[in-house]
């Protein structure tokens, strides 16, 4: 009986891992679906791809070489007239300023 019900329970939080990890998962777009005008936030850099964050709050995977400068964590760029993301500086600036008087803040 015992074996039973430790089978049982082994199944239900397995397939309970299956569901939640399923959850997780975000079928990313790719960078030919950002609207020109739209732009997107580096949240990091994975090889040759930078995974970024849309104004929608979606996550993007866009090859580096998309870039017109290198990407880091938090710039801010814009889909320029050629295809390239141009980092669009002032936004940038105008963020990190923004994120760094936050901390201070929350630090005091």
């Amino acid at each position: 009986m015992r074996r039973r019900v430790f089978g049982f329970f082994s199944r239900l939080l397995v397939a309970i891992a299956v569901v939640s990890c399923m959850s997780c998962v975000s079928f990313a777009r790719t960078a030919d679906d950002v609207d020109n005008k739209q732009q997107i936030v580096v949240d990091r850099v994975e090889g040759k791809y930078a995974v970024c964050q849309t104004e929608d709050g979606e996550m993007i995977d866009v090859r580096v070489s998309k870039f017109q400068t290198k990407p880091k964590e938090g710039d801010i760029f814009q889909k320029g007239n050629k295809g390239k993301y141009v980092k669009n500086k002032a936004a940038t600036k105008k963020a990190k300023l923004r994120i760094a008087s936050r901390m201070e803040r929350l630090f005091k």
